[in-house]
């Protein structure tokens, strides 16, 4: 058994990690420790006004509590030592083995909005079958029922977190529809969502991935709304899947999800690159999907909507306030701005609008 003793010898997300011993105790335990101070003395170091509190689960299975999961109340757990801990007893067997499972990211992306309780309904969902689940909003302005900004803002965070993280898109237009809800696994992340090409972009960016149609409903809330799939369908199949439930038990899988049809930059044979806007972010920033490697080696002249930019500045501040700035843009790809205005304003585009960038050597009218 390993335990400890400080705060600041707890293992990664302040777990007590139990070594688990084979034919003692199965089904494994989940303990998890909360550290806790008194009003006084909150030094680390102070350990006559450091306490503990555990929260034990039993991952639900057989034999064990009639097969359901088992909690110790918070009241009860409130000022364990760990003395207890390490002599505490599971079911019918004499010693406390399991390991917690490591602290899971759950992501949410939507078109709710935030004037309503649609998105604190989702997460209060999640919490119910999975509380040790950490839930983090991506977006939930996503303009509503557009898919393509849903996925492209999705693509643009999802590389960011950890590996099995599971994202949760709710931008569903077809909500009631024939259209299926799906949960896919990739190298690196799992997806839950409906099918209507909200995951194009991390798709095309896995190197496999396996893709489920959701249909085991025990992974569903019992009652189903034909308007809200996101907290009776998404919400519950994305904390099944946070506690461990595998893929293959939500549903028979797929090979045909749908994809949106992306436009590709172009290369040109006289050197000149011709893209799209994909995003307009916030502050009214064209975000294209010609990708800085491109533009690197060169001096590039840029158009978009009858407007002509020379050259490329490292910043906004390359340009007077108020002026268009061509540049590349976090996100790796080339993206045109007004310091402190918003270019979508000023040229009166959106998504979707022609961006033509050429050697300056070159010349012409493009």
């Amino acid at each position: 058994m390993q335990y400890y003793t400080t705060p600041d010898r707890y293992p990664p997300e302040n777990v007590l990690r139990i070594r688990q011993k084979p034919n003692i105790c199965s089904p494994p335990v989940w303990v998890r420790v909360i550290d806790t101070f008194s009003s006084v003395g909150r030094s680390h170091g102070d350990r006559s006004t450091w306490q503990s509190r555990a929260i034990a689960y039993f991952r639900h299975d057989r034999g064990v509590n009639g097969g359901k999961p088992y909690t110790w109340g918070l009241d009860a757990a409130r000022g364990l030592s760990y003395n207890f801990l390490k002599t505490a007893r599971c079911a019918k067997h004499s010693r406390l083995t399991g390991l917690i499972p490591p602290m899971t990211l759950i992501t949410l992306t939507t078109d709710f909005g935030v004037d309503d309780s649609y998105v604190a309904v989702m997460k209060g969902v999640i919490l119910t079958i999975t509380p040790h689940a950490q839930i983090v909003d991506i977006t939930h302005q996503i303009e509503p029922q557009n898919v393509h900004e849903a996925a492209y803002v999705l693509s643009s965070a999802a590389p960011y977190f950890p590996p099995d993280t599971v994202h949760v898109v709710v931008v569903d237009p077809g909500v009631g529809s024939s259209r299926r809800p799906i949960a896919i696994q990739t190298g690196s992340a799992r997806l839950v969502g409906p099918d209507n090409g909200v995951f194009t972009h991390l798709l095309a960016a896995a190197e496999q991935a396996t893709v489920v149609h959701l249909q085991n409903r025990a992974y569903w809330r019992s009652a189903v709304s034909h308007t809200f799939h996101g907290r009776d369908i998404f919400a519950p199949v994305a904390a099944h899947l946070a506690a461990g439930v595998p893929l293959d038990a939500l549903g028979p899988s797929i090979d045909d999800p749908i994809l949106l049809d992306l436009t590709q930059p172009v290369r040109l044979a006289d050197g000149s690159l011709r893209g799209e806007i994909v995003h307009v972010d916030r502050f009214g920033n064209l975000i294209s999907n010609i990708p800085a490697s491109w533009l690197a080696g060169a001096d590039w002249t840029i158009r978009i909507a009858g407007h002509t930019l020379d050259g490329l500045q490292q910043s906004y501040a390359g340009v007077a306030a108020g002026q268009l700035v061509a540049l590349v843009s976090s996100g790796d790809t080339l993206e045109i701005a007004v310091r402190e205005g918003s270019a979508a304003q000023l040229l009166t585009v959106a998504a979707g609008e022609p961006v033509v960038a050429w050697p300056r050597a070159t010349g012409g009218d493009r």
